[in-house]
């Protein structure tokens, strides 16, 4: 066998790149087929990749861009400039450059050559869900659907509202026209275009269009009546009921009063059957009681039907309609939308916005809001409105919110509604605001807010005085009871010790007279001496003790004053008697210790100085009281010359009166120069009464004289 040929294996290679290397790349890296383009990221169509490639014109686009067709795909191609006439069909030539476009890769800065003339090929059929993908965006294609609405622009271009199986798209044409294209309403037809659209800045659909370059790529399938205002009318309550022989795809006429109207946007009409909302672009100055006809496609609402794109024309005047007085709870249970209605309802605020004026208002547990759109006038005729007013309202009714029935879980019921004043005399008020409005409340409570904290400042600034002051008052209490304490002392050594040692001088002076006539006699004297040193000495050690604490005597009060007047008379002539009646009660010991130096300065007093022969002493109980009388039959003296006695008699007197105040009692002294002196002290035993003594327990009688 013959050995193959040495260049051979080099034609085999060079088949192998002619036949696997793509067909749209250059040896340059140009892209040269629409569906390569398509095809790149946007990252990548931005780096402005090289483009060559021959297509069809499909349309031509405000003379700065074109669409093309190859013979793959479509696609949006941006001139650099346009030389020379282009038109649809003709076949060209671009050079150009890739980008990311404002929604699919395009061409830009582009330059075209004109090789001749071609032939569209047969636009591909597609429905509005197709085109909402994106997909087809600049792409030729065939559309079917029915004309609503035919407007033109300044330059009487006309724009086409078609709509089709589930959506609506405006075809622009791009050349002029100069006839009325309206009988196109209500027709059925096809359209030959491009899609294009409106974009977000995030490069997303958001409108669709078709484009077209003449009236001419609409082929009508049905004509719209002749004279669409020749149809019979229905009512609106035959508007979307079912009907196996009639579909609601083309116009219908309906009859009735205007209720409401919103010049460009809205008519709303009532007919004998019931209300509906028209929606129109027609700049009718319509006024309610104006009798019309509305040529209009039905629409389906979220509770009725309403007309969309319609047409209208008056027909005659009448008297404007009245509202339907209804109550919220009716009004959401028969539904009344798009009605005329009247109802009471207490307004809570009111917004004034540019456009509008916002009440929003309650009725019962509903609440709901209406808004005026003001003009100079009516700005200047609203009402002043306060929060909490009673108002009688009248507007349109329009529902909002939707729920299910529990019956049959598919009749469609209102969650709430809105009310369309049409004018500042549909706000009556019935009723001011009560007194009681939050406004007022809220002032109310500021102010008691207000008052409360100013009560908690006086408050916290009144602790600090009150705590300055408790300290100097406490440190005066102090020094007044270092005072007392002084005082008290004072009192308690001339009632023990100062007594006791005038005791122990009266036996010295009689040992002194005895020691030397009668030195046995002297005997007893000194040891009566050294008992009431004895004595004195128990004295200074009960003082000391009392000073530490306010424990009492080691036995009870009448046998205390009994041995301290046995001490104070033995070896005399003076005799003691001591008496004591009534159940005692609990005696407090700081009671018991003045009632004791009392009697034991009355007793001493008495055999000191009105060289007494008797000495009576009585102690008497009640339930709040104790009392202690002390009567002599010595000297007496007169109590008018008590200061002078004082100051003669030294401590004694006003020790006595020092100690009843502290115990809470009081003192009382009776006597006669000659007649003897009876000193009466009557001290309450219940700390809290120390001001007072029951009068259910009477003063007993003064002992009777000797």
């Amino acid at each position: 066998m013959a050995n193959p040929p040495r260049f051979l294996p080099a034609l085999l290679l060079l088949f192998f790149a002619h036949t696997c290397l793509p067909a749209e790349s250059s040896p340059l890296g140009e892209l040269t087929t629409a569906v390569s383009i398509r095809s790149l990221s946007d990252a990548e169509a931005a780096r402005g990749r090289p483009v060559r490639l021959q297509g069809i014109i499909a349309e031509v686009h405000d003379k700065t861009g074109v669409f093309l067709l190859d013979d793959s795909e479509g696609i949006y191609v941006r001139l650099a400039e346009l030389t020379g006439t282009i038109t649809q069909g003709d076949r060209v030539e671009v050079v150009g450059t890739t980008a990311a476009g404002l929604y699919a890769p395009c061409i830009e800065n582009a330059t075209l050559q004109l090789l001749g003339k071609g032939e569209l090929p047969a636009p591909r059929l597609v429905t509005f869900a197709e085109i909402a993908s994106g997909h087809d965006d600049a792409q030729w294609v065939e559309v079917r659907g029915v004309i609503h609405t035919v407007v033109y622009t300044q330059w009487h271009q006309p724009r086409f509202l078609l709509v089709m199986d589930g959506g609506r798209m405006e075809v622009r044409a791009e050349k002029p026209v100069k006839g009325n294209l309206d009988a196109l309403v209500d027709a059925e037809v096809r359209c030959r275009g491009v899609i294009g659209g409106r974009f977000s800045k995030f490069r997303q659909l958001v409108a669709p269009e078709m484009q077209i370059q003449t009236e001419k790529q609409i082929t009508i399938g049905q004509a719209a009546p002749t004279d669409p205002f020749a149809v019979r009318p229905r009512t609106v309550s035959q508007l979307l009921q079912f009907d196996p022989h009639h579909t609601f795809q083309h116009r219908v006429k309906l009859t009735g009063t205007v209720l409401h109207s919103e010049s460009g946007e809205s008519v709303f009409l009532r007919d004998l059957s019931g209300p509906i909302r028209i929606e129109t672009h027609d700049s009718l100055a319509l006024v309610p009681g104006d009798q019309i006809e509305a040529l209009g496609f039905p629409a389906m609402g979220q509770y009725g039907p309403f007309l969309e794109d319609a047409t209208i024309r008056a027909t005659g005047r009448t008297a404007a309609l009245a509202p339907i007085a209804i109550s919220v709870p009716e009004l959401l249970k028969n539904g009344k939308d798009s009605d005329l209605i009247r109802l009471d309802a207490e307004m809570l605020w009111i917004t004034r916005q540019a456009k509008e004026a916002v009440l929003t208002l309650r009725s019962g547990d509903a609440t709901f809001v209406a808004a005026l759109q003001p003009t100079d006038r009516s700005l200047a005729a609203l009402p002043e409105l306060a929060s909490g007013s009673l108002l009688r309202l009248t507007g349109i009714c329009q529902f909002q919110g939707q729920r299910l029935d529990r019956v049959t879980n598919a009749m469609v019921l209102p969650e709430t509604f809105s009310l369309r004043l049409r004018s500042p005399e549909d706000i009556v008020v019935l009723r001011g605001p009560p007194w009681w409005s939050s406004e007022r409340l809220l002032r109310i409570v500021a102010l008691l807010v207000a008052f409360a904290a100013a009560a908690l400042l006086w408050v916290w600034q009144l602790k600090r005085r009150v705590r300055a002051q408790g300290e100097v008052l406490s440190r005066q209490v102090r020094r007044e009871a270092v005072l007392e304490e002084r005082h008290r002392v004072a009192m308690e050594i001339h009632d023990t010790l100062a007594q006791g040692f005038t005791a122990i001088w009266v036996q010295l002076s009689v040992i002194k007279e005895k020691l030397f006539d009668s030195p046995g006699n002297a005997l007893p004297h000194l040891e009566m001496a050294q008992r009431l040193v004895r004595k004195s000495l128990g004295d200074a050690r009960r003082s000391i003790r009392d000073l530490n604490d306010c424990t009492f005597l080691d036995q009870d009060l009448a046998r205390a004053l009994a041995a301290i007047g046995e001490e104070l008379t033995k070896g005399g002539a003076v005799r003691l008697q001591v008496d004591a009646s009534g159940d005692a009660p609990f005696v407090p010991a700081t009671v018991s210790s003045q009632l004791l130096r009392i009697g034991q300065e009355a007793i001493t007093n008495a055999i000191k100085h009105a060289n007494a022969r008797l000495v009576r002493v009585e102690l008497k109980y009640g339930s709040h009281f104790v009392l202690l009388r002390v009567k002599d039959d010595g000297a007496g003296f007169d109590p008018a010359q008590f200061p002078h006695v004082v100051e003669g008699g030294g401590f004694g007197l006003i020790g006595m009166q020092e100690r009843a105040r502290q115990i809470g009692g009081e003192l009382s002294i009776d006597s006669t120069p000659g007649g003897g002196a009876e000193i009466v002290v009557v001290a309450p035993v219940d700390s809290q009464r120390a001001a007072q003594i029951s009068a259910d327990e009477p003063l007993p009688e003064p002992l009777p004289p000797q």
